[in-house]
């Protein structure tokens, strides 16, 4: 019997969204389409079975439901703060199985039916289960379960162990449903991917019950096809500001391990030595970054020589990584860091954090500075000392990283 390989995109499916991990699974998805792989499906979760597709459906993020989601979110959340200085009321109500149980309500009370014309599969045994996405948002480990039992292989991703290793990063509901998710998965799978050889350093690391056989790794890709911009669809208002090559950028969802408060004061002692730099900060805003925003959008240099866009397209994306002088990134922990393989594919110096796994991408094309020194950035952008030769920098594109973990999971014991 031909055995067949699954691939859980559920959370990616169902969110619409096209950032962080849900761009890498709709990158390998598209890809592993592309290349049409035989015995290779993608698949969603629902109600106690999967079903194939063969592209992501348009979600309307600003819908009525997503609307109303937000605002149950809120009072929930509000509710939980009021009540939380009783330890006991909110360790109940940061138990990873109500968050699971009111994420299962919100899905079937709410959100319109995602099923249409899908097949539904049969998963057997000597089958894997690949499972790409963010999981722990939308796992049912009872069906999980009855797959193992079926000698079903179950093979997740791991994309980093940050709400594990640096909580302080991260939400709440976050650290409690990830911790939830990885103690039991471990449990039950027979392999484990990471993205990049830091994480699974990481992993073995973390869990020493874990044998190193049982775990690999795999690199994400980039996307080579979209490398030009349409000029007359650039906002010419954006286009001024990268009028000069003195701008310098920063490419990530905008939270606290980004470490965004570190580059602004940086160049901040560049600004009072009146050096002419400009700084663009590009993200969506994440969360614990309120004060962040506000400093920003209250500076005096705010729209003169710090700006700050929380919503572009690929185009004017592009636009600045082919128009600034260079990307910093200046994370305290990845799991990989995809903007610097962004910003070299498109010839954008890089100064980024000296960190392992920015190390382990970057090489010898990145300039790395010293997080415990705020001078150290600023004087590598005052003196001008980051000019590394990144002609000759080559990376694996999004069919190439879905080929290497398919090819993987396939030889996987």
């Amino acid at each position: 019997m031909t055995k067949k390989v699954f691939i859980d995109c559920t959370s990616t499916y169902n969110c619409g969204l096209n950032t962080g991990i849900q761009r890498t699974v709709r990158n390998i998805a598209s890809s592993l389409i592309l290349n049409n792989y035989s015995n290779v499906y993608l698949v969603f979760y629902h109600k106690g079975s999967y079903y194939k597709f063969d592209e992501f459906p348009e979600v309307n993020i600003d819908s009525n439901r997503n609307k109303f989601k937000i605002v149950l979110k809120r009072v929930y959340k509000t509710i939980r703060n009021i009540f939380s200085i009783i330890p006991i009321f909110k360790r109940a109500m940061l138990n990873p199985k109500l968050t699971l149980f009111l994420n299962k309500f919100y899905d079937m009370a709410f959100k319109k039916n995602t099923i249409l014309n899908n097949e539904k599969v049969s998963i057997k045994k000597g089958d894997t289960l690949l499972i790409i996405d963010s999981a722990w948002s939308d796992v049912d480990f009872n069906h999980l379960r009855e797959l193992k039992s079926c000698d079903v292989k179950i093979v997740p991703v791991v994309y980093d162990l940050i709400p594990i290793s640096y909580p302080e990063y991260c939400s709440e509901d976050l650290v409690s449903l990830f911790n939830y998710w990885i103690k039991n998965i471990l449990s039950i799978s027979d392999k484990f991917f990471t993205i990049s050889k830091d994480v699974k350093k990481s992993l073995l690391l973390h869990f020493k019950e874990l044998e190193e056989k049982k775990v690999d790794y795999f690199y994400l890709g980039c996307d080579f096809k979209n490398n030009s911009y349409d000029e007359q669809n650039i906002n010419s208002g954006y286009k001024n500001i990268f009028n000069t090559k003195n701008v310098f950028i920063t490419v990530s969802t905008i939270e606290p391990r980004k470490n965004h408060n570190y580059i602004l004061e940086a160049f901040e002692k560049l600004w009072s030595k009146n050096i002419d730099v400009k700084y663009v900060i590009i993200g969506r805003i994440g969360w614990k970054v309120d004060d962040f925003i506000s400093r920003v959008k209250n500076h005096k240099q705010y729209n003169k020589n710090l700006f700050i866009f929380n919503n572009i397209d690929d185009e004017h994306l592009l636009y600045a990584y082919k128009n600034s002088k260079a990307l910093i990134f200046a994370s305290y922990i990845e799991g990989f860091g995809l903007p610097i393989i962004e910003s070299l594919h498109n010839k954008l110096q890089v100064l980024a954090s000296d960190i392992g796994i920015h190390r382990e991408i970057g090489r010898d094309f990145v300039s790395y500075f010293n997080l415990n020194d705020i001078n150290s950035l600023a004087k590598l952008i005052e003196d001008d000392n980051f000019n590394k030769n990144i002609d000759d920098f080559k990376w694996i594109s999004w069919e190439e990283s879905a080929k290497d973990l398919i090819e993987k999971v396939l030889k996987a014991e």
